[in-house]
């Protein structure tokens, strides 16, 4: 036995790869790409666009899981950001 440490491949991550919105959060979005460029066949219910909610502003998630997923996934954009791009820790998003 040498006592070398073996590298974890969870933490050696040199690149992290950008983090994927939850499922509500994806269904927002699809909900969005669905009505404002999807065939009109493939709208179950259409629905005005200014109602639906927009992840990228907060305020128009009306439930609170949706809301609370949103914020999460932000959490999670500004530690990858913070990680990847962040050179000099006067340059750091605060958490």
């Amino acid at each position: 036995m040498t006592g070398a440490i073996e590298p974890n491949p969870k933490t050696s991550v040199l690149i992290k790869p950008f983090p994927v919105p939850g499922r509500l959060v994806q269904l927002a979005y699809r909900e969005l790409d669905l009505v404002s460029n999807g065939a009109q066949d493939q709208l179950l219910a259409p629905r005005d666009l200014r109602y639906l909610p927009r992840p990228w502003d907060p305020a128009t998630c009306q439930t609170p899981q949706l809301r609370q997923e949103v914020w999460s996934w932000l959490e999670s954009v500004v530690t990858w950001l913070n990680h990847e791009y962040v050179w000099d820790v006067a340059e750091i998003i605060p958490p």
